[in-house]
């Protein structure tokens, strides 16, 4: 399995516009990480092209939750005095970085 660089993950996730109504794409692009890092993905649709994912690894059996739609207006990832900013740095994308980076290492 790759590492996870956690504020790397975060920065590529926060650039992409999730907010709600619109997260096919970063939906699409966490689907592709995954599986990359060695997850096995499903994905449950919703609506109107909208989905939850499910991603797993073998062990141990963790559950973690999130979501990764965001309110408007989106705005890009910066870094300024060692702090990430953007649309969802807080809630939720950057959580889901920290939750990616660490189920790699349980």
């Amino acid at each position: 399995m790759d590492t996870v660089n956690p504020i790397a993950f975060a920065r590529a996730l926060i650039d992409i516009d999730s907010t709600t109504g619109r997260e096919t794409a970063a939906g699409e692009w966490l689907r592709g990480e995954l599986r990359r890092l060695g997850y096995t993905v499903t994905e449950q649709p919703v609506a109107d092209g909208r989905f939850n994912l499910y991603a797993r690894l073998d062990d141990p059996v963790v559950v973690l939750s999130t979501h990764f739609d965001c309110v408007p207006p989106f705005f890009p990832s910066r870094i300024e005095a060692d702090r990430l900013y953007g649309r969802g740095s807080c809630d939720a994308k950057g959580i889901l970085a920290a939750q990616v980076a660490a189920a790699e290492r349980l």
